[in-house]
């Protein structure tokens, strides 16, 4: 994420008003620290961030970011489409969001079942006591669907001992524009 961010997007290097939710400390001091950048952190628990908000009900006008950084948030939120469709909202024409789910490209269709709703019922289902799906190799079009296009960003491209380097295991990237 940190290297995507980085070299691709050259986020250090420009001047965005940029969202983050349920920001990683690490890759959130790093970004709150930098002067260029007008961050704003947002969560639903966390007190250290900027703003408490729910990612399906945000409390920004319209348009009002150039750039969202959302990693392994999606999982968790039972209407993820709502979620979707807030970060689409607030984020400007052109306005890119980097997205992050664990998600096994393998299975054809992501799997999430509403009965299922204790933690021993969801670790069993979904492999984690608070997700509600396991994403599968269609989750692209959720985002899809909430107006993005979507690039995927397979961590598999980059050199095997880079990999190691970086310690990055296989991961998918939606490096998502809003049209």
């Amino acid at each position: 994420m940190w290297l995507h961010l980085r070299d691709r997007h050259q986020l250090l290097q420009r001047r965005p008003r940029l969202l983050h939710i349920a920001p990683e400390h690490c890759i959130r001091d790093a970004l709150a620290a930098n002067p260029a950048l007008r961050y704003v952190s947002v969560d639903m628990y966390d007190p250290a961030v900027d703003r408490a908000a729910d990612l399906t009900a945000l409390p920004f006008r319209d348009e009002s970011f150039d750039f969202a950084i959302c990693s392994h948030v999606l999982e968790h939120i039972e209407d993820d489409r709502a979620a979707m469709e807030e970060l689409f909202r607030v984020l400007v024409p052109g306005g890119r969001a980097v997205v992050m789910v664990p998600i096994e490209m393998d299975r054809p269709q992501t799997y999430e079942d509403s009965s299922i709703d204790s933690a021993a019922g969801r670790n069993e289902a979904f492999g984690h006591p608070y997700h509600v799906r396991v994403c599968g190799a269609d989750y692209p079009d959720r985002l899809r669907q909430a107006g993005f296009t979507v690039r995927l960003i397979f961590s598999r491209s980059m050199a095997p001992h880079m990999r190691r380097f970086w310690r990055i295991n296989k991961t998918v990237l939606f490096d998502c524009r809003k049209p």
